[in-house]
């Protein structure tokens, strides 16, 4: 009888394995996308960045999406010499339209390097643009060109990935329970409670101390906990987050499904 009731339990703890390996199953595209990079110069006339940089700055992409087997190679650069669009008016959507129609190439990944987006963007992009063929792209900051971060977390926005928290104090619980219907709508990351008006205020959420070690302090401030008076626990190293680049560990599992849904929700475009 004990005999029975072991290999009985093994056969369950076998079942819960297989289980839990067909959830943790990750897609893969087997995709390379090609990307047409567009440079804007300056009112000099200077591109301001080096495509030798640029092709680095596309490489670590690649190393981050290889887990849903995909990646991405230039296939062309492009000079624009309207300098216009070199700096904040770029990130105008009058003339964001503008650049797109006028420069995109259709079935290709759009990248345009500037000088100035914004005052605070190091880059944007528009959300889940990998479904759309004639319009999207990314924008980048040349100064950009040298951080992982940056461009990676954008390609999340192109693959339909939110950021992780919400532009007003978040109303996700840390049990979980509502997190399909709130801030990015993944449930393996966790409730984030950053405020994009607190980016000076970084310290108090992240140590940032000599050590830098990355843990998340943010419970010595005030609406440190959630509607339930559980204490907030972000994944600080998520990419669609907006703490310390050298915090990064990646997307989770939830975030590279959705991506790979976004993408397979239109793929004759590629």
């Amino acid at each position: 009888m004990m005999k029975i009731i072991l290999v009985a339990f093994s056969l369950l703890f076998v079942g819960f394995s297989i289980q839990a390996q067909v959830k943790t199953q990750l897609p893969c595209l087997d995709k390379k996308f090609s990307v047409v990079v567009h440079i804007v110069k300056d009112s000099l006339g200077q591109a301001g960045v080096t495509e030798a940089d640029i092709i680095a700055n596309i490489a670590s992409v690649s190393a981050y999406f290889s887990k849903i087997c995909v990646s991405f190679e230039v296939c062309e650069f492009r000079y624009i010499d309207n300098f216009v669009y070199d700096h904040s008016t770029i990130g105008r959507d009058d003339y964001w339209k503008t650049v797109q129609q006028t420069y995109n190439v259709q079935n290709r990944i759009n990248i345009y390097y500037v000088t100035e987006i914004n005052a605070t963007a190091g880059g944007i992009a528009d959300l889940g643009s990998i479904c759309s063929m004639s319009s999207g792209g990314i924008r980048v900051k040349k100064k950009s060109v040298t951080s992982n971060r940056i461009l990676v977390h954008e390609m999340g926005h192109y693959f339909g990935l939110k950021h992780t928290f919400v532009e007003t104090r978040t109303t996700e619980l840390v049990d979980g329970s509502n997190s399909l219907i709130t801030a990015d709508g993944i449930a393996d990351t966790p409730a984030d409670p950053y405020i994009p008006a607190d980016v000076s205020l970084m310290g108090s959420y992240v140590d940032l101390g000599k050590n830098k070690t990355c843990k998340f302090i943010y419970k010595t401030m005030p609406f440190a906990i959630d509607a339930n008076g559980q204490y907030y626990n972000p994944l600080v190293g998520n990419i669609m987050s907006y703490y310390p680049e050298n915090c990064d560990c990646g997307f989770t599992d939830g975030q590279y499904h959705k991506m790979a849904e976004t993408y397979m929700s239109n793929p004759k475009m590629w």
